[in-house]
């Protein structure tokens, strides 16, 4: 039975970090979008999930491998690019009219809820690749 036996549980997580490597590898090469990614997360977590209802052992080892996978998703990683994207944008308008950086900093802060440190990063980040692009 896979929940008593150690060996057999190793070999079917195994399989599944084996399954995610190559799945994130065709990811990163531009074969699977993050939206397809994250959905073969999610469905491959309710089949492991589906698997392993009576085994109360290999579902928390395969709950442990999945988790990171569940909270990692790519889609997130895509929001928060695309919110970077958008600050990153936003720095640059303000920029392009002439606004001065504290006013900048200062609506930064406020519209994307971000610290003061991190305000000033994105704001001499936006600057380094202002000045080499203009």
């Amino acid at each position: 039975m896979l929940d008593k036996n150690e060996e057999s549980i190793d070999e079917f997580l195994n399989m599944y970090k084996d399954i995610f490597e190559r799945l994130e590898k065709e990811q990163k090469v531009g074969n699977l979008s993050a939206l397809s990614l994250g959905a073969i997360i999610r469905l491959t977590y309710s089949v492991a999930y589906k698997l392993t209802m009576n085994t109360d052992n290999v579902q928390k080892k395969v709950g442990d491998v999945m988790s990171g996978k569940i909270l990692d998703l790519p889609e997130f990683k895509a929001y928060d690019q695309g919110v970077e994207q958008g600050i990153r944008i936003f720095i640059e308008d303000k920029f392009e009219d002439g606004i001065p950086v504290d006013v900048i900093k200062s609506k930064i802060i406020r519209k994307f809820d971000l610290s003061e440190d991190k305000a000033n990063s994105y704001i001499e980040q936006v600057k380094a690749s202002y000045a080499t692009n203009t």
